[in-house]
């Protein structure tokens, strides 16, 4: 790390080998999350149906939803392991972590039935957790495009 000191402006800068690792580490955060979700839906296949049937609205699409989302977080953590487009798998990471943090919003407040089928260890958050968990990962890939932005990595 570096620390650039200015009488008139001190701040704490990073420097770009830094920035590379701190961006690696959250896409492999990332990748790992993402992965593990999709093998889970997969390995599960049936569980995770039967708990997307639970839900009113998506009882007619379940079957398609339940092979849509693993196979986009397949993607997006391909797109995540490919130096030249990880910038897009971070953005994708982004954007299906805000849908799925708003799906969870929305099943807290009006759903009877909470069915959860993340994968083995955010099942285990409550549904608060599991809004806090989300929120920090999209914030993370947030922060990885800022900095990856910064250094036009």
């Amino acid at each position: 790390m570096e620390f650039l000191l200015n009488k008139q402006n001190p701040r704490f800068r990073l420097n770009q080998k830094t920035r590379e690792v701190i961006i690696f580490l959250i896409s492999l955060a990332c990748i790992f999350l993402f992965l593990s979700s999709a093998y889970t839906k997969v390995v599960d296949h049936e569980r995770f149906v039967r708990g997307l049937e639970n839900v009113s609205f998506l009882k007619g699409i379940a079957p398609l939803v339940g092979w849509t989302v693993p196979a986009t977080e397949i993607i997006v953590a391909t797109l995540l392991i490919i130096p030249r487009t990880y910038r897009l798998g971070l953005f994708g990471f982004g954007g299906l972590m805000t849908i799925f943090t708003i799906y969870i919003a929305g099943m807290i407040l009006w759903a009877d039935k909470l069915p959860c089928h993340c994968n083995l260890f955010i099942e285990r958050l409550s549904w608060g957790q599991h809004l806090i968990f989300n929120t920090g990962f999209i914030f993370l890939s947030i922060y990885a495009l800022w900095q990856s932005k910064k250094n036009n990595l």
